[in-house]
């Protein structure tokens, strides 16, 4: 009876284990169009991405600068990710709090940041680059969390 219940436990870890590589298979990893890792991911959970801006390179070079808050804390994410069918290129990305510097990260293969800042004030200056394409935006306040 013990070599019975043995020979079916191995048969069903087996089935279990085979269904999971084919799960893996078919749905367990992004495509080549996307990239290994989304905004999302790099900024966390606690940083909803409330704006974002493609930024293509006359050469062919492209990437998406996000950007993420936290209205708990009025503090920012950002983030620039290549597009996989992209060449890599440099890329950059930077947030400024008005008033003082600029807080920049580089990177070369598929994303730049995370980068985080706290606005007092909440209003942030955001942009990003790739190749030799720079994009900005200035101002932006999004509407604080009411209580």
């Amino acid at each position: 009876m013990k070599k019975r219940s043995f020979i079916i436990s191995a048969a069903a870890l087996f089935l279990l284990l085979s269904m999971l590589a084919i799960a893996k298979e078919v749905g367990g990893s992004k495509s080549d169009d996307q990239p290994e890792y989304s905004a999302q991911e790099l900024c966390g959970v606690d940083y909803p991405i409330i704006a974002s801006h493609r930024i293509k390179d006359p050469h062919g070079a492209a990437a998406t600068v996000h950007l993420g808050h936290n209205a708990e804390t009025n503090s920012f994410c950002g983030v620039i990710v290549r597009e996989a069918s992209s060449p890599e290129s440099r890329l950059y990305v930077s947030l400024q709090v008005p008033g003082h510097p600029a807080d920049n990260k580089e990177g070369a293969v598929d994303h730049a940041g995370p980068i985080f800042s706290y606005s007092k004030k909440g209003c942030i200056n955001w942009g990003g680059g790739v190749a030799e394409t720079d994009w900005s935006d200035t101002g932006l306040c999004p509407v604080p969390k009411s209580s």
